[in-house]
């Protein structure tokens, strides 16, 4: 069983300040060698797809706004689902 006394509590409130002021305590600078590294380039592989000549813009608009039909109505379903009133009292 979990110790719940006041002293325990006290001691997990305390250890739980100590990481938080001990993690806002330290700045870790990069060296400046690090930052003038090169990021090298993708493999091509790695690499998205060119975007096919028949794809429209208004594509992937319409695509969006079925995905957002399709989540209201779910939800419209969960609020018809959730009518059930649950006793939380014991």
């Amino acid at each position: 069983m979990l110790n719940t006394s006041p002293a325990w509590r006290l001691k997990l409130m305390l250890a739980v300040l100590c990481a938080h002021m001990s993690a806002c305590s330290t700045t870790y600078d990069l060296p400046a060698s690090a930052s003038a590294l090169p990021v090298p380039a993708l493999p091509r592989s790695a690499r998205q797809p060119e975007q096919p000549a028949q794809c429209l813009p208004t594509c992937s608009a319409n695509a969006a706004s079925d995905d957002e039909n399709w989540r209201n109505s779910l939800m419209k379903a969960m609020g018809q689902a959730s009518t059930v009133k649950l006793d939380t009292t014991r």
